[in-house]
């Protein structure tokens, strides 16, 4: 099994809150934890700007969704939510929602923008 770790879920992780920390230390003693390009993005400058090498080199080792997807797709998308009246989804949301759905894993997030793409989209939470 793989899982997404969103970005959200991974800054609750990093603070502590009781609401992650068990499936994300599920996820990574299991080794299903994964992650990819914009999610480090995303992390990993705060992560070097505070000098962290450590949680830096180990956020890299965790197993890596590759970002693949095609422009008109990401527009399509975008499309769909301004039709459904969702119009504050930024590009990196519509990558990671692309990720789960053309490698059809299970996301685990805690974000609003999930949360209304979530009727327009059959993508799978963990």
């Amino acid at each position: 099994m793989t899982v997404l770790v969103d970005t959200s879920i991974w800054i609750e992780y990093f603070n502590g809150k009781s609401e992650s920390l068990d499936k994300v230390d599920y996820l990574l003693e299991n080794n299903y934890a994964a992650i990819n390009g914009v999610i480090l993005t995303e992390l990993l400058p705060t992560i070097i700007r505070k000098r962290q090498t450590d949680l830096s080199f180990l956020l890299q080792q965790i197993k890596r969704v590759d970002v693949a997807f095609r422009w008109e797709t990401l527009v399509q998308y975008q499309v769909k939510n301004y039709e459904r009246g969702i119009n504050s989804v930024g590009i990196s949301d519509l990558i990671i929602l692309n990720d789960t759905l053309e490698n059809d894993i299970p996301i685990l997030v805690r974000d609003k923008h999930f949360d209304l793409m979530e009727k327009g989209y059959k993508f799978k939470r963990f």
